[in-house]
Order: structure tokens, then C-alpha cells, then sequence
């Protein structure tokens, strides 16, 4: 931990940096939740967001906003919102203003904590198919307060489609 205003910066150690960063190809979350104070999350959290932004640079680019409708009574906590581009999504859930989930920023929030569920009518997740068309968050914090998923626009039947202009 310092602060980074250039009075306080420290020489770069480049070649560990690069290691780690090998290190978090596939990263275990679980214990990089555990530890959070020590940097190792954040940092790979955003090797993790670089890397899907490198994959889908058209779709993070050019990408339509479509904000996400959340229910239930935590719903206020959520931001949730697609960026579409063709058949193409990411979808990203983040809890907002939850202190009152981590004893005033002590503890990371428990998945348990948030009782809202998140719309995702008219997409397709691999892995992952919410019967009503909502997905509870808590299944989509299974470790951080965030998360982002890789998606596609649902295909109609055929029968659908034509009646809709898709």
C-alpha cells in the first residue's frame, strides 16, 4: 500500500510483475478474495477485465448500452447494464453502496447479503439458464461484488423471428 502521486513512486519491478501476471492466467478467487488487502485481487480483477476487453475490442468499442432492470428488495444496491454489438454481449453486474453489507467496510460483502435478481431476457449464457429469465445475484457474486459475463443475443424459433423482423 502507497500512494501514487509521483512524489511516493517506487522503481517498477517489471520482471515480477510479469510473472504474476502469468500467474493469473486462470486465477482461484477464493483466496484472493481472502487476502483483498494485500493488492493481489484488484490486480487481478483487472488483468481478468483487460483481457475480456482485448477479446471483444468491437463489442467494448462500439457496443450498445442497455441497462438491466433488478428486482427484489436489494435492488437499489445493483447497477446492472449490457453492451451488445451484434449477437455479442457482456453483461456486468456491480453492487453499489453496500456498506451496510460489510460492517461499514470491514468485511467484503456476503453473496448471501443481496436479494435482487437481475433480468436477462433476450440473452443467451453459456452455462447458465435462468428459467424465469432473472438471475439472482447472489449466484453471480460467488466471490466479489462484480461480475461481468459473456453473452449472446437469444435466438428466437424460426416461427418468432419472422413475426418480429429478426
Amino acid at each position: 500500500m502507497s500512494l501514487v502521486d509521483p512524489d511516493n513512486r517506487r522503481p517498477v519491478n517489471f520482471a515480477a510483475r510479469a510473472k504474476r501476471l502469468g500467474a493469473l492466467e486462470t486465477p482461484d478467487w477464493a483466496p484472493l478474495v481472502e487476502k483483498w488487502r494485500n493488492g493481489e485481487l484488484k490486480f487481478a480483477w483487472t488483468r481478468h477485465l483487460l483481457k475480456l476487453r482485448a477479446e471483444h475490442v468491437e463489442l467494448f468499442t462500439f457496443g450498445d448500452y442497455q441497462p438491466l432492470e433488478v428486482s427484489g428488495p436489494h435492488r437499489e444496491h445493483i447497477i446492472a447494464f449490457a453492451r451488445r454489438r451484434g449477437r455479442e454481449v457482456a453483461i456486468t453486474v456491480v453492487a453499489k453502496a453496500f456498506a451496510p453489507f460489510t460492517q461499514a467496510g470491514r468485511v467484503l460483502p456476503r453473496i448471501e447479503s443481496f436479494e435482487a435478481a437481475v433480468s436477462l431476457q433476450g440473452f443467451a449464457l453459456d452455462g447458465v439458464s435462468p428459467g424465469s429469465g432473472e438471475l439472482p445475484v447472489s449466484l453471480l457474486f460467488k466471490h466479489l461484488p462484480v461480475a461481468v459475463l459473456k453473452a449472446r443475443i437469444a435466438m428466437f424459433p424460426k416461427r418468432i423471428r419472422q413475426r418480429v423482423g429478426a
